[in-house]
């Protein structure tokens, strides 16, 4: 167990280390899948563009890839060995034009390395010559830009073929060597079908050699996959060695075999992995059929196109983007939870406005009204929000001072001023003239204390008492009681004292006797104590007989109300104790009960609580019962009928047996095998709310008709209970 912990642990370690070494908001490779700079699984669905032989369609073909549908785009480039290449200012306004269009990503791809070996053809190393060269243009692109090394570098020559993982494992390296932080992919041998397996079962070393584990597998799909059985068995083994996969390219005809094109979308859909078809125009050689559209026209789709666009581009999920804005600036921030502000459809977030100093918050404007705050915003368009803050008024205080009597003596304040902020601490010092000691506060002040301090929340007067120093000073009387039980020790010992002069009385009891108490101008029990000789004091030390022998004892008996609500600890133990003995009363409650308060020789709620044994003592500890929490559930569709109804309504209650102000509550769906579907989290102050689902699982497609569970839980409320919902498509 100690292994797998540590294994474990590890792990987690590892990929935070991993991810430390990426840049903010860049796209990153995790686990299986792509996620965005938000932690958004991305699942890309695209179509591949010749760019490198058809540079005057750029514009015409981002475009018209983007209004298909598609949220990705593979494009063709060159690096000269082959065909005219493609400089650092094209791939610029390349990857500046597909943004422009909203893609979610874009591969860029260096066609040269095709089928080396069996043709002319570049090595992958002078594919990264190529990379190396253009970086300025693709640094700060990380969030965007997908570096595919090179197209099929490997064709079918047995000598080559072999070769393929440590040629791959260099060129990652190289790129990794040369700061290049982006997603890297990496084509399969064997013109990218790798018939011979070996990407698929070199994948893991492959993906051990990059440093920043940020690299995605391709294979192309064509003749090799014409059955629906060959095109599971590869994807499925990715997916079971939790592999990070994209099908590259796949057609739905080929020359070498007739791929199976539906299995193709269906397996890589199931699996989560990307897809690009290709391609969307310019085909020649007797592959014209790959085309989608005829004649660079968008609406003139060929019967592949068609396909492809109802089949695949159908499963694009949507994301939008929520901007956040404070107004005025500087006035306050924004937190969105979950963060990051790009968020798949109809995931809901919620906004924390937080004012700063001087600030309090107002409103929500833009997408988002009224003055909740936290407040939930769900995603189903880009979303424009303003969290507004206004000035707060700062409140004032006065501070007024006065002495008495007149001209006795001053007060100084710290900080000095007199007008106050709210909230603000001052320190005030009595200072007495010649003749006159301070002797009290009062008004807004009160006890002895000088400096005090004293808190601005209101308007507040204060006087600075003095009196009229003695001449021939101040006298201390000190007696015992009963006589002879003991004797009380002065420091310092004078016949009179200076007023204000401070002096420590310390009481010792003689045999049989335990100090009890202070009495006349001093009291407690605290021993020694100290008195301040601003007038003639009197005061008796107060003590108690211990028997003979110095055995006196007491008990204490201990109680609990209701009787099994609890029990009370004590320390030491016992219940009977010499005279003087102090005690620690400890209650704790069973199960349910809580601890509330004591009774009897006992009063307040303090727990633990010490006390003094003078005298036989009783006592007791009072608990009031707190009940179990529940949460209480109904939906208000049931059967759920997912293409008419678009989203069910969970509404649940919550009994808390504490007042919590921040619920963070947890909606799950599971399938009729408890396989957990979909997983919704939102945050609330209040124990009555709704939470909705929309019928989609966590990558984002709708859920297949049949039985589901849900359950509903909060993280200080843990629930067992399951519901059922009938899911119906109709």
């Amino acid at each position: 167990m100690k292994k797998f912990l540590f294994i474990f642990t590890f792990c987690i370690f590892l990929s935070q280390l991993l991810f430390s070494q990426l840049k903010p908001g860049q796209l990153r490779v995790d686990g299986r899948y792509l996620k965005d700079g938000s932690g958004n699984t991305v699942r890309l669905i695209g179509i591949n563009h010749a760019h490198a032989w058809y540079r005057g369609h750029l514009g015409s073909a981002l475009q018209g890839i983007r209004s298909w549908g598609a949220n990705s785009v593979r494009v063709v480039l060159t690096n000269g060995y082959r065909w005219t290449k493609i400089p650092a200012s094209e791939v610029s306004t390349i990857i500046s034009q597909a943004r422009s269009y909203g893609f979610k990503a874009i591969v860029l791809e260096v066609h040269d390395t095709t089928g080396y070996g069996d043709q002319n053809a570049c090595t992958l190393d002078q594919a990264v010559d190529y990379w190396i060269e253009i970086k300025s243009v693709l640094d700060g692109q990380e969030d965007f830009v997908i570096i595919n090394i090179g197209n099929e570098p490997v064709g079918n020559n047995r000598s080559y073929v072999p070769q393929w993982a440590n040629w791959t494992k260099s060129a990652i390296q190289r790129l990794r060597n040369n700061g290049f932080t982006h997603v890297i992919m990496v084509d399969a041998p064997n013109w990218g079908q790798d018939w011979t397996n070996t990407m698929r079962y070199n994948a893991s070393d492959v993906l051990n050699a990059d440093s920043l584990r940020n690299t995605i597998f391709s294979v192309h799909m064509y003749g090799v996959y014409n059955t629906a059985d060959k095109v599971q068995s590869y994807i499925s083994y990715f997916y079971n060695n939790n592999l990070p996969l994209c099908i590259g390219e796949f057609g739905h005809y080929h020359t070498d075999g007739d791929p199976n094109e539906q299995a193709i979308v269906q397996y890589a859909k199931q699996y989560g992995y990307s897809i690009f078809g290709w391609s969307w125009c310019g085909n020649g050689e007797g592959v014209e059929y790959l085309d989608m559209i005829y004649n660079w026209d968008e609406n003139s789709p060929t019967n592949w196109g068609r396909w492809y666009k109802t089949n695949a581009l159908s499963d694009v999920q949507t994301y939008y983007t929520l901007t956040v804005n404070v107004s005025p600036q500087g006035s306050g921030n924004v937190s969105l939870n979950p963060p990051g502000g790009s968020y798949t459809a109809g995931t809901q977030v919620t906004l924390t406005a937080q004012a700063n100093s001087g600030y309090v918050f107002s409103s929500w404007s833009g997408a988002l009204s009224g003055t909740t705050n936290p407040a939930t915003i769900t995603m189903n368009s880009n979303k424009t929000v303003t969290a507004v803050f206004t000035q707060q008024q700062v409140q004032q205080y006065t501070l007024t001072t006065s002495v008495s009597p007149t001209g006795a003596g001053t007060v100084s304040l710290n900080p000095a001023g007199g007008v106050y902020t709210a909230g603000t601490q001052v320190t005030l010092t009595a200072q007495a003239n010649s003749g006159y000691v301070f002797s009290s506060w009062s008004g807004d002040l009160s006890g002895t204390t000088n400096p005090a301090t004293i808190t601005m929340n209101s308007n507040k007067t204060v006087t600075a008492n003095f009196v009229q120093q003695s001449v021939s000073g101040y006298t201390l009387s000190v007696s015992v009681s009963p006589s002879g039980s003991g004797v009380v020790s002065i420091n310092p010992f004078k016949s009179k004292y200076t007023a204000g002069e401070q002096v420590t009385l310390t009481a010792q009891a003689n045999s049989g006797y335990v100090f009890s108490s202070w009495s006349g101008d001093l009291s407690g029990t605290t021993n020694p104590a100290t008195i301040t000789m601003n007038s003639n004091k009197t005061v008796t030390a107060n003590f108690v007989q211990s028997g003979g022998n110095g055995s006196t004892t007491y008990t204490l008996s201990v109680s609990v109300s209701p009787t099994s609500a609890g029990v009370v600890y004590l320390n030491p133990a016992g219940g009977v104790y010499t005279a003087g003995t102090q005690v620690e009363l400890s209650a704790v409650g069973y199960g349910l009960y809580e601890f509330d308060s004591w009774s009897g020789d006992l009063t307040g709620s303090q727990n633990p609580i010490t006390i003094v044994m003078d005298r036989n003592k009783t006592i007791t500890a009072n608990f009031v019962y707190r009940p179990p929490s529940t949460i209480g559930v109904s939906v208000n569709k049931n059967p759920f009928y997912i293409s008419k109804d678009k989203e069910v309504v969970f509404t649940y209650s919550i009994s808390e047996n504490n007042n919590s102000n921040n619920i963070e509550l947890n909606l799950r769906i599971y399938d009729i095998k408890m396989n957990l579907v979909r997983e919704i989290k939102k945050y609330t102050s209040s124990p009555t709310d709704t939470i909705s689902w929309d019928g989609k699982d966590d990558f984002g497609f709708l859920v297949r008709p049949g039985i589901y569970f849900y359950k509903i839980f909060t993280d200080k409320v843990k629930s067992n209970k399951l519901g059922k919902i009938l899911v119906i498509n109709k």
